[in-house]
């Protein structure tokens, strides 16, 4: 469910509480709570995990930052940086299904009647 669709504060905070526990790392699992609990905007979350991804990635934890941006995705999944960001982690990883899975649900998005 995208932040859009939801109108209570109280819902985002529980959908961002069930997505942190796809996050194996604490420490991350905790920043993602707090952000996306906390972000006034989709643009804003996918702003700050895409952030914390970047740092997590140079750190050279790759499986904790594609944790970090397919829970965000699954959060804002209109967001085409942030699915940009987590395909290609994928395909570093070589999780060439996933990210092939990704540009098919993104094409599709971009394409739906509205």
């Amino acid at each position: 469910m995208c932040i859009r669709d939801r109108e209570d504060g109280g819902e985002r905070r529980a959908a961002s509480w069930r997505l942190a526990d796809e996050i194996t790392d604490p420490v991350f699992r905790e920043k993602f709570r707090s952000i996306t609990a906390g972000a006034s905007s989709e643009a804003q979350v996918a702003r700050s995990l895409i952030e914390i991804s970047d740092m997590v990635l140079k750190a050279g934890d790759v499986e904790t930052a594609s944790q970090i941006l397919s829970a965000g995705l699954k959060l804002v999944p209109g967001n085409n940086i942030l699915r940009q960001k987590i395909i290609r982690t994928y395909m570093d990883q070589w999780k060439f299904a996933e990210a092939a899975r990704l540009l098919v649900e993104g094409y599709q998005l971009q394409h739906a009647v509205a």
